[in-house]
């Protein structure tokens, strides 16, 4: 076990603060509210299964997880934790909800989030409406920080305040969990507040229009109706994806540009000589699907020739999907740049992609091809609006700006997607678009230039694609959270 530690600095800042005594009120109120606390959480099973469903779809299990606010211990059985840890101001709701049984790597603490020492950094840390409730917010989110290392996601969750009045009323009159005065906070005064301290939002969304287990309708609302534009402003719960700018690491990121190939003999030569050479190292991961010319052999024939060229191979075609997830898991750098062999992106354009990886900027980058002008023969007219409709679906699906979904560059973090779920071997840019929206990684798009083909053909036909694509994004919108 590890003692409260409660630091100076802190507590003189409250002696100064105006509302001084507002911490100990609302430690008052959660050891009156774990008396009675068995009645509530049965009437709030609804509630927290959602918190568990939302967290445990973006947070992988065997991580280091720390939880600010502890309401039910179901919570943090649902995530796996390799390591859990479980944080409440009030001593007698951690004794309430320990009681429940949890596994041995989960421990409890009693402590306020700014004064909580541990050994230990985590992989994710959690404040569950620990902001609604914070006599300052601005020593909340900077306390957090002690716990970060350079990846650590830390997620808010908090009451939608248009809700603030209702759920008052409600509390008053006996139908849910007592409440106490919250913080207005909405989600754009609480990024600024982040970002003064260092902070970067990765990912912000509402959830939970219905907070009723009403069958069918219930599920209805909450999965598909609580995304629509419009009633997603009125949904109940806003969650805010962060993580810390810690300052630069001297050691660079390492590099592995993946480039798929399918009868690209004429392009494949010439699209590795053009790599630049980025970060620590480069190395270039030639990934032949099954062509039937002379691309294996003159790839064989690049990897003798280059130490930092190696090949991967097996039999048949199966997709360009397949392709780049084979390359994925060969892959020995920390960051992945997908490059197209045909070249109608330049290579030399992944520098900007890379040094936008390298400062924190983004963790899955794509290319759009929507910014600059396209030489005249690089895109069919069908490619080019079925594009555009395909990105604004895609863009209506994970809640985030899209304006390119199939452009071939995209680069990410190897980390985040070693264990990707692959649904479409033929192209896989849906599956990497949208498993970077359920991890809620931060998604943003850089413009690169728009070649016409030197040699070859295009692979893509853009009807057939096109149903695919749209089943594609139906199936996985229904499946995100």
């Amino acid at each position: 076990m590890i003692p409260n530690a409660k630091t100076a600095t802190i507590y003189d800042l409250r002696k100064r603060h105006e509302r001084a005594t507002y911490h100990e009120t609302v430690v008052s109120h959660f050891d009156k509210l774990a008396e009675g606390y068995d009645k509530w959480q049965a009437r709030s099973r609804f509630y927290i299964n959602h918190v568990a469903d939302v967290l445990s779809d973006m947070i992988p299990p065997g991580k280091k997880i720390l939880i600010f606010g502890c309401f039910d211990s179901r919570i943090i059985t649902q995530l796996k934790p390799s390591l859990g840890v479980v944080v409440d101001v009030s001593a007698k709701m951690i004794d309430v909800i320990s009681r429940q049984g949890s596994p041995k790597n989960i421990h409890y603490f009693c402590s306020s989030p700014e004064a909580f020492e541990y050994p230990e950094k985590f992989d994710y840390i959690l404040s569950l409406n620990q902001s609604d409730y914070a006599e300052d917010l601005a020593l909340l989110v900077e306390g957090l920080q002690r716990h970060a290392h350079s990846g650590t996601k830390i997620v808010f969750s908090m009451l939608n305040p248009v809700w603030h009045p209702l759920v008052r009323l409600a509390s008053f009159l006996g139908v849910r969990v007592p409440d106490f005065k919250r913080n207005l906070i909405s989600k754009r005064v609480f990024a600024t507040i982040l970002e003064a301290k260092r902070y970067r939002v990765n990912h912000s969304f509402r959830r939970l229009l219905l907070p009723r287990g009403i069958p069918v309708i219930a599920n209805f609302l909450n999965r598909f109706a609580a995304r629509l534009p419009g009633l997603n402003s009125l949904c109940f719960v806003q969650y805010i994806v962060t993580q810390v700018q810690l300052p630069s690491e001297e050691e660079q990121l390492s590099c592995s540009v993946i480039i798929p190939c399918f009868n690209e003999e004429g392009n494949v030569r010439e699209c590795v000589l053009r790599t630049p050479v980025m970060g620590k190292n480069t190395e270039v991961i030639i990934v032949d699907d099954g062509s039937k010319d002379a691309t294996l052999q003159i790839a064989k024939g690049l990897e003798k020739e280059f130490n930092h060229v190696r090949v991967v191979t097996y039999g048949g075609n199966k997709g360009k999907g397949h392709a780049v997830k084979q390359g994925i898991s060969a892959a020995r750098g920390d960051v992945v740049m997908i490059l197209d062999a045909d070249m109608t992106v330049p290579p030399e354009e992944l520098v900007d992609f890379f040094d936008a990886m390298a400062c924190g900027a983004g963790e899955f980058i794509s290319g759009t091809r929507f910014v600059y002008p396209m030489e005249n023969q690089a895109m069919r007219v069908s490619n080019y609006f079925g594009n555009i409709l395909f990105s604004k679906l895609v863009e209506f699906a994970i809640g985030s700006p899209v304006s390119d979904t199939l452009c071939g560059t995209k680069v990410m973090l190897r980390k985040d997607f070693v264990d990707m779920p692959l649904e479409d071997a033929r192209w896989g840019d849906f599956d990497l678009i949208f498993h970077a929206a359920k991890l809620k990684l931060k998604s943003i798009q850089l413009p690169v230039h728009y070649k016409e083909r030197v040699t070859g053909e295009s692979k893509m036909k853009a009807f057939r694609a096109g149903v695919r694509f749209l089943s594609l994004v139906i199936r996985r919108w229904a499946a995100l959270s």
